[in-house]
């Protein structure tokens, strides 16, 4: 069910408990003033029978009586006029079939007392209220006057004037309910329709965030709740498209596996971020002879051979769970152990370096120009963090390792792989390699002993 449909529902709903209520109360209230007038109206038109039957029934006068009674009934909502005398003999009547009859065949309900009485009860099918006045004459005795009851005067009011006036209250109350509830529920219709717009918009906004779309914004229609709940959704949007972009450069430096894992546990990796000492394996590729063939070809074609050959290389240090450490002109820079690191870098590395060449090969098949690579592979210690200024900052690799791995890269000829014996140790059960006499290396007092993979 929609929210404009229970925002309705329950608008109407309240509306409805408010007006029932609201019917209750004021049918109560009006019930009990027209009850209370009805007495007051009956109290007084009972007394004034009663004062003008007192000679008649005094003197038997039972042909008044009748006629008075009678007249008594002409008004409205009057049923019925009795006078009875002491024995509650019925004397006068507005039916004359009344005359001479017991009151209780008559009025079984009816009561009589030294006061004025109402009582409720039934009279031809309808509910009257029986008004009631003792008939007095005065009595003179030797100790002088007093009043003796001679009878009493009965009258009849209908209830149903006052049930008829409280229906036609309360058909006149559902009108007004019903005109209101009509505007209630155009105008729940209405603010709902304004409060669910920016959810619809909300819900738009997730499902193009979810299809990619990080560029999507909702505009901003409302400063209430709803808008505060617009500017987070535009926040996170902005949030995301920046992590996105963030991951992109990221992934171009590592391979998605290695950045899928990152980014799980980013928290982890953070600290390397700082510096620290790891044993990692680094690798330096460069295409040889290149700068000669650059001067001959034009620039356009130059920027597309070497991105084409470049491109070759970086996909088989991914493709080997490898870092791009950085582009050095024609040349490539790789880390295996930073800043994931796995108990075979070493091996990773090695392989890597074996596809790129194998990949060479097969990329100059189909070109004119023939390109080679030379490789230099060194395990060792070294600093790894983001290292830089303020400005601009990389993620990198420095120490006396990586010189070595760079001097190695120098040596080897298009199409070598030269590695250090540190190297060697850890993959010599995997590769061939092949001893190479010693070099020297500016900063090391012995000659560095050098191996060529062959396969």
């Amino acid at each position: 069910m929609k929210i404009r449909t229970k925002f309705s529902l329950l608008i109407s709903g309240l509306f409805i408990i408010l007006m029932i209520a609201l019917t209750l109360l004021i049918s109560t209230r009006m019930r009990s003033i027209l009850l209370r007038e009805m007495k007051s109206k009956g109290a007084s038109l009972v007394m004034g029978l009663a004062a003008n039957a007192e000679d008649a029934l005094a003197t038997e006068d039972d042909l008044y009586l009748v006629s008075f009674c009678k007249d008594a009934t002409q008004m409205e909502g009057i049923t019925y006029a009795l006078i009875v005398d002491r024995n509650q003999i019925i004397r006068g009547a507005n039916d004359i079939g009344y005359l001479n009859k017991g009151l209780k065949k008559i009025l079984p309900f009816a009561t009589e007392g030294d006061s004025l009485a109402a009582t409720l009860g039934h009279y031809r099918g309808e509910e009257v209220y029986d008004f009631s006045i003792p008939i007095t004459s005065k009595l003179r005795t030797r100790r002088g006057e007093r009043l003796v009851k001679i009878g009493a005067a009965h009258l009849g009011i209908s209830k149903s004037g006052i049930d008829l006036a409280i229906r036609n209250l309360q058909l006149i109350i559902l009108g007004f309910s019903l005109i209101a509830l009509s505007f209630g529920l155009l105008g729940a219709h209405l603010l709902s329709h304004f409060m669910t717009r920016p959810i619809k918009e909300l819900t738009k906004g997730a499902e193009e965030i979810g299809k990619g779309n990080l560029d999507y914004r909702i505009p901003l229609t409302s400063r209430d709740e709803l808008g505060d709940l617009t500017r987070a959704f535009n926040r996170m949007a902005s949030s995301l498209k920046e992590k996105e972009l963030i991951k992109d450069a990221f992934r171009r430096y590592v391979s998605h596996q290695v950045a899928e894992e990152i980014f799980k546990d980013p928290e982890r990796y953070l600290r390397s971020l700082k510096g620290e000492r790891r044993r990692v394996t680094v690798l330096f590729a460069d295409i040889r002879g290149f700068t000669p063939l650059a001067e001959r070809l034009e620039p356009e074609s130059v920027v597309s051979l070497l991105n084409d050959y470049l491109t070759v290389m970086v996909g088989a240090v991914f493709d080997n769970l490898g870092t791009l450490d950085k582009f050095m002109g024609d040349a490539i820079m790789a880390v295996f152990g930073a800043p994931i690191s796995y108990e075979d870098d070493v091996i990773r590395g090695v392989k890597t370096a074996i596809d790129i060449q194998r990949r060479i090969e097969e990329l100059n098949r189909n070109r004119e120009i023939k390109i080679r690579v030379g490789i230099g592979i060194n395990f060792g210690e070294a600093v790894v963090g983001n290292i830089g200024s303020k400005q601009r900052m990389d993620y990198t690799v420095v120490g006396d390792s990586v010189n070595l791995a760079q001097r190695l890269e120098s040596i080897a000829k298009g199409g070598e792989i030269i590695i250090s014996e540190p190297v060697y140790q850890e993959i010599k059960d995997h590769f061939s390699c092949q001893p190479l006499p010693p070099v020297q290396v500016k900063g090391k007092r012995e000659p560095v002993k050098i191996f060529r993979v062959v396969g």
